[in-house]
């Protein structure tokens, strides 16, 4: 391991100030003290939580670890009994594995795609498993919502962004929609209750849940306004709804992004793979005719102009060549490629230019060329939110230019 360079070493005289009796500098390792000085969100997180430095030096982290995820926060709930406590557990399960993560990224021992990957994996457990417990919680106490012939309904969550993509970073935000499959009531409440009323409050309690700072901070901040009708729709719609709606109403912006829509937890259960296959038709057109194509002109031409406008030319989120025109520049192919192709609609985002078919040269071609951008434009993105967590979103894509990130790689490493 490299020494600190000058600059870190000046720093880790302060970080040693801060730092409580249990964690004295004499009993740190050369690889804790490199990622302490690194990450100031691994410092409040260890220095609030002495027992996880213990943890990450005797159980260094694994690339494969978020298979485990699941298993941990399982036990970590079991003697959940009030959302209180779930929500206290919760954010606590986030915030002792992304120290984690963070620390197998400063270290290297993980590679950058195996990075998106636990994060995007985090994300899905923990909304998986407030989802389960509500769902549990709210059958208790309005009874369980059933279909026409008495069949228990579930609460389907499409993940859409980074989430959807595998891409999430640190403090990315997530996007979600909420469906559950067909009409009918609660059966054995007190009192019968409407299954749109049942998914409704459910899904106000799990956004709050996610959502709501505490002293322990929050899970994700949630965002639902991708679902029909925006902010002034309904939270939760029924699969007829969500079918009529973007069969009959749906925007080319809302195609493009449902490209990236992923279905949380048990992908390939009967009532996934028929959401699944009631939003094909509509995300993957088979025919493409020159309206779509002058649409896709529309929207390029908007983000240069907010570009233009914001003077955000050499960003690498929103500038030229950055992740936001990459992303568009997939979606796009994807949706049309995929239209005629049944093959290419379920691999992952980042994994999508081996599988694709050989006879789509054009958009296998593209990929090649552009998913390495993809993929280390998102670890650039990554690395400068692991520094830490609380920033303003404003300093953090002043920090995500080219200019920005040469200053900050010098800091840290003492080269220009």
């Amino acid at each position: 391991m490299k020494p600190l360079s000058s600059p870190l070493q000046q720093y880790w005289q302060t970080v040693v100030e801060r730092l409580p009796e249990p964690l004295a500098e004499k009993s740190l390792s050369a690889q804790a003290k490199s990622v302490l000085t690194f990450s100031d969100f691994v410092q409040d997180s260890v220095i609030a939580h002495p027992e996880w430095l213990t943890e990450l030096e005797s159980q260094s982290p694994q690339a494969d670890e978020w298979q485990h995820y699941a298993a941990w926060l399982q036990e970590a709930l079991s003697n959940v009994s009030d959302e209180a406590g779930l929500m206290r557990e919760l954010r606590l399960f986030r915030r002792r594995i992304m120290v984690r993560i963070a620390w197998a990224q400063t270290l290297a021992l993980v590679t950058e795609e195996s990075i998106l990957q636990q994060l995007s994996h985090l994300a899905e457990t923990l909304i998986v498993a407030a989802r389960d417990w509500l769902y549990d919680a709210c059958c208790r106490e309005w009874g369980t919502p059933c279909n026409a012939q008495g069949e228990a309904q579930p609460l389907l969550i499409l993940g859409m962004g980074k989430l959807g993509g595998g891409e999430l970073n640190f403090s990315s935000d997530i996007d979600l929609i909420f469906a559950w499959p067909e009409h009918g009531c609660t059966q054995g409440g007190r009192r019968e209750l409407d299954n749109a009323q049942f998914f409704t409050r459910m899904g106000q309690r799990l956004i709050k849940v996610l959502d709501q700072p505490t002293q322990d901070g929050f899970v994700y901040r949630v965002d639902m306004r991708l679902r029909p009708f925006g902010e002034s729709g309904p939270l939760v719609l029924s699969f007829a709804a969500l079918e009529d709606y973007y069969q009959e109403q749906g925007r080319d912006w809302e195609r493009y992004a449902m490209v990236k829509a992923r279905i949380m937890g048990d992908s390939e259960g009967v009532y996934a793979n028929e959401l699944r296959a009631m939003l094909r038709p509509f995300v993957f057109r088979r025919y493409i005719d020159f309206s779509v194509i002058q649409s896709l002109r529309n929207m390029k031409g908007m983000i240069a102009r907010e570009v233009r406008r914001r003077g955000l030319t050499d960003n690498i989120k929103l500038g030229a060549g950055g992740i936001r025109e990459l992303n568009l520049s997939f979606r796009c192919s994807s949706s049309f490629a995929v239209g005629a192709n049944r093959r290419c609609s379920r691999a992952l985002y980042c994994q999508r230019s081996a599988s694709l078919p050989r006879c789509i040269c054009f958009l296998k071609t593209m990929l090649n060329n552009c998913e390495w951008r993809i993929c280390s434009c998102g670890v650039w993105k990554t690395c400068c939110k692991a520094l830490t967590t609380n920033k303003p979103r404003r300093f953090l894509l002043m920090s995500l230019t080219v200019r920005g990130w040469r200053g900050r790689w010098t800091l840290l490493t003492g080269r220009n």
